[in-house]
């Protein structure tokens, strides 16, 4: 039969001479008849143990982190604003007590606010000021090849400390932005931000679009942005009553 040899077939084939298991990824061959099988070592599968087990497959990881798969183990890559072993606990951005003056910290995923007592702002509410007569303001910013991206990221570097000193809100001061080459373009309009730090994040994710200067194109869309339904609307509200 397959698998014994000898005069009188008296002798089991060692189906294991040579070693058909992968050498680095087997603990040992165990004989069998007219087979064999692999003791595979841990994170190994396979008949001769030569296929490294994907531990990602079962995707452990939480919250859109990635899986980094490792021999019989895995590491999670955390999504901004996680942490541990499976990505599973969301940082607590307000537990280092960032807020000053007394200010109420909100945490948000990989940020947080600072909701301000009266007559204090700014984005920790460090400043202690007089409040600021409200005001719609929108900022024209030239992206053309007159500007290098360093010296256009000066101008966002500007307008966020501008930002970071100033109550942003309905009631508060609203802030629009153009910026223009060729073409003019509004990265975002008055009401569209409604507190400091998620208008200051969306100016400095503003991108550098180089080409010609047409600053006539920049004004333009700056007079549309004071239209009705941008958010000027609420200051001819107030206005009114």
């Amino acid at each position: 039969m397959p698998g014994f040899e000898g005069e009188i077939c008296q002798v089991n084939i060692d189906d294991c001479t040579p070693n058909p298991c992968n050498a680095s990824t087997s603990i040992r061959c165990i004989d069998g008849t007219n087979d064999f099988s692999c003791n595979c070592k841990p994170g190994y599968t396979g008949k001769t143990c030569n296929i490294d087990i994907d531990e990602c497959t079962s995707s452990p990881c939480e919250h859109g982190s990635t899986c980094v798969d490792h021999v019989n183990g895995y590491t999670c890559a955390c999504a901004p604003g996680y942490t541990g072993v499976l990505c599973e606990i969301e940082i607590d951005e307000c537990a280092s007590s960032p807020c000053k003056n007394g200010a109420t910290c909100k945490d948000m995923i990989n940020r947080f606010t600072c909701q301000c007592p009266p007559r204090i702002y700014g984005v920790l509410c460090d400043t202690n000021i007089c409040h600021p007569t409200p005001a719609d303001v929108v900022f024209v910013l030239d992206s053309s090849v007159s500007m290098t991206e360093k010296e256009f990221k000066k101008q966002l570097e500007f307008i966020a400390n501008f930002s970071s000193k100033v109550p942003i809100g309905p009631r508060d001061f609203q802030i629009s932005m153009v910026t223009f080459s060729f073409h003019a373009h509004v990265e975002f309009y008055l009401n569209q931000y409604t507190d400091n730090s998620s208008l200051i994040d969306a100016v400095m994710n503003i991108t550098y679009k180089p080409g010609s200067t047409r600053t006539d194109e920049g004004l333009k869309a700056a007079k549309a942005v004071f239209s009705m339904g941008h958010g000027i609307e609420r200051r001819i509200k107030q206005h009114t009553g």
